[in-house]
This record gives structure tokens, C-alpha cells and sequence, in this order.
């Protein structure tokens, strides 16, 4: 699915952006903490503290695609490494999307300041759909994040 089809997140249809400077500038100073605590906002719910070895950033049951309710599974990398997202930037042994997909949530979402590489997005495709089942899976660029966060006014002020 893509980030807009996520009901909580439609406002970001009436996101427009101009440039990659645009978001690149802004994205690039965001710390993690501050985009998993947006959009746990948006979502109507704290944000749990980080600890190693978890299966997801945060997860949700309050999704909702077409008036209909889910539970998703969120892994956010921020801009410590602004550059696009690699496996290699996926946890020290480069296997978060295997750890989030272990997850009971309906869909799995990946989120990165930067770009998402195809690597990592057929990894998440590859593991969401299985014989026998699917789940649903979203990626969610820097792009994608600025325009969330921008639409419900999550952008903090950053310092150039």
C-alpha cells in the first residue's frame, strides 16, 4: 500500500513539494525519535522507548485503509546514516524486516528520512507475501515523511 492510503495519513495528498532540496534539507535534521513520536501523535498514541533486539519501532491498532481497521508494525531508520536505505542499514546483523514481519501485525511498515533502495523494498514484499497468506507491507521515503509531517503540522523548526 502506499503511505496515502492509509487513512490517518490522506492530508498528505494536499502536500505539494516543490524540490528534493525541499524535503532532503529538513529530513537530513530529523532525528528518529522526533518522526516516531509524530506519528505516533497522528495515530492518537504514545511512543515506547527504543530498546536492541525489538521487533518494531512502534505498532499500531488504530490503521485504518478504506474506513476499515488494522494493526501495522513500524521500523523507522532516521538520517544518521542520510543516505538511501540499504539491508546493511537494517540492524547489525541486517535483520530487521525479518524481525518486523515476525510481528501479528496486519501490515509492516518501513520508514527512512532518505530514500528507500529496492533492495530493502523487495526484501519487505518478499517476506509480507507467503504462500498461503499475505499481509500488506508500506514503504515510507523521506518524501513520503516530509509531506506526513508536514500536512499535520509534526515539522519541527530545524537549524541549518
Amino acid at each position: 500500500i502506499l503511505p496515502e492510503d492509509i487513512d490517518q495519513f490522506e492530508a498528505m495528498k494536499g502536500v505539494e513539494v516543490t524540490s528534493a532540496d525541499e524535503w532532503q534539507d529538513v529530513m537530513s535534521k530529523i532525528p528518529e525519535r522526533v518522526v516516531k513520536e509524530s506519528l505516533a501523535s497522528i495515530l492518537l498514541e504514545p511512543s515506547k522507548k527504543d530498546w536492541g533486539g525489538e521487533t518494531d519501532d512502534h505498532f499500531s491498532g488504530n490503521i485504518s485503509i478504506s474506513g476499515r481497521r488494522k494493526s501495522a508494525a513500524f521500523l523507522l531508520k532516521g538520517p544518521t546514516n542520510f543516505r538511501e536505505m540499504t539491508l546493511e542499514m537494517m540492524g547489525k546483523r541486517a535483520d530487521q524486516i525479518y524481525r518486523l514481519t515476525r510481528t501479528s501485525a496486519d501490515i509492516y511498515v518501513v520508514q527512512h528520512s532518505h530514500l528507500i533502495g529496492d533492495a530493502v523494498r523487495g526484501t519487505l514484499r518478499a517476506l509480507s507475501i507467503y504462500p498461503g497468506g499475505a499481509k500488506k507491507y508500506c514503504a515510507i521515503d523521506g518524501l513520503a515523511t516530509y509531506r506526513i509531517m508536514k500536512a499535520y503540522g509534526k515539522l519541527p523548526e530545524v537549524k541549518s
